[in-house]
């Protein structure tokens, strides 16, 4: 915690009830997996809230994606509305990436928002990039 052993004597241990209190399970368990799994973990609140902060911008642009019912895809809308599962599996892949197998689903979700949002990314598509979130949440079980 703060870059110091979290310990009893030293008073700076939090219980996952003080957690709980302040979080939701998701936010933690997102917390949790979003570093590298062989590092120590520096927990501060202020790590998971900017954790935490990634995980509603995903949200929010899912939620988004969800939404679009119009618009005609453009061949660049098809590439990454197709390609969920592949760029996550590469990430994953490389040592359990999941810090940039996260952070590029996010990029690709984030750019699928704004074609969505300019009429470039038709509802078949958008069906399809839910689709793939859907079986990459399998691993995450975060996103929805």
């Amino acid at each position: 915690m703060n870059g110091k052993k979290m310990s009893k004597s030293t008073g700076n241990v939090i219980y996952p009830e003080g957690l709980t209190a302040k979080n939701n399970n998701e936010q933690i368990r997102f917390f949790l997996i979003y570093g590298a799994y062989r590092k120590k973990m520096n927990f501060t609140w202020q790590n998971l809230a900017r954790s935490s902060k990634k995980l509603s911008n995903i949200k929010n642009d899912i939620n988004e994606l969800q939404k679009n019912n119009a618009g005609h895809s453009t061949p660049q809308a098809k590439t990454l509305a197709h390609n969920f599962k592949v760029y996550f599996q590469k990430n994953m892949d490389n040592d359990l990436d999941v810090k940039s197998a996260f952070d590029t689903l996010h990029r690709t979700t984030a750019t699928l928002r704004v074609l969505s949002q300019k009429g470039k990314l038709g509802p078949d598509d958008a069906k399809a990039a839910i689709t793939d979130l859907r079986v990459v949440d399998r691993v995450l079980q975060v996103l929805f």
